[in-house]
């Protein structure tokens, strides 16, 4: 959509209006007129900006110790440890599509499932891949979750009986303390997506 739009409704019955693309959509009666201007086509088509880097540091010390965090927290099934550093309206994505809002619930459910199972230290691994801070006080990170690891403490993900994961976590500082306000999650299926072709 341009930057700047100028429009000139002629009737307040018209019922059309510009959508989130910019496409005028709508019904409105017959014989009445709808101008509307576009700044920069009059002149041409308008350029394409400078396209911005918005990494401001790749300082990933809040992601690391986040991470550092949420390993101690599976190695000893601990769910405290775990949603320690959620917000109190934490938003959490699971990997099959539900959303969890708040810190309440999202805790209710970490605790239900560490309470299932018994702790085996290093039976996941948690690998941080992306790190970056748009702004001093917010921090984005993709976050591989490896179930599959070899006796060597490599990664062997895509095996069978497994579930690795990749999570999208957004992380703000709030002073001078840092604090998860999402997180995003979805199934790690490389070995059948990203396998080269016959």
């Amino acid at each position: 959509m341009p930057a700047s739009v100028a429009e000139r409704w002629e009737d307040a019955n018209d019922a059309r209006k510009p959508d989130h693309m910019g496409r005028i959509v709508g019904t409105r009666p017959t014989g009445l007129t709808l101008a509307v201007s576009v700044a920069g086509l009059e002149d041409g088509p308008m350029s394409t900006p400078e396209r911005p880097t918005l990494a401001a540091s790749d300082e990933r010390t809040a992601v690391d110790e986040f991470v550092h965090e949420l390993q101690q927290a599976i190695d000893h099934a601990d769910a405290d440890l775990f949603n320690r550093s959620f917000a109190a309206d934490v938003l959490w994505g699971s990997p099959f599509g539900a959303v969890v809002d708040g810190y309440d619930a999202i805790h209710a459910i970490h605790a239900r499932m560490f309470a299932s199972v018994a702790p085996v230290a290093g039976a996941s691994r948690y690998v941080v891949e992306h790190a970056r801070l748009p702004t001093p006080d917010v921090a984005i990170a993709y976050v591989r979750r490896i179930t599959s690891v070899r006796a060597t403490g490599e990664a062997e993900p895509g095996k069978p009986g497994t579930f690795d994961e990749l999570a999208l976590f957004v992380l703000v500082r709030r002073d001078e303390r840092w604090w998860l306000a999402a997180g995003q999650h979805v199934p790690d299926r490389r070995d059948v997506y990203a396998r080269p072709a016959p």
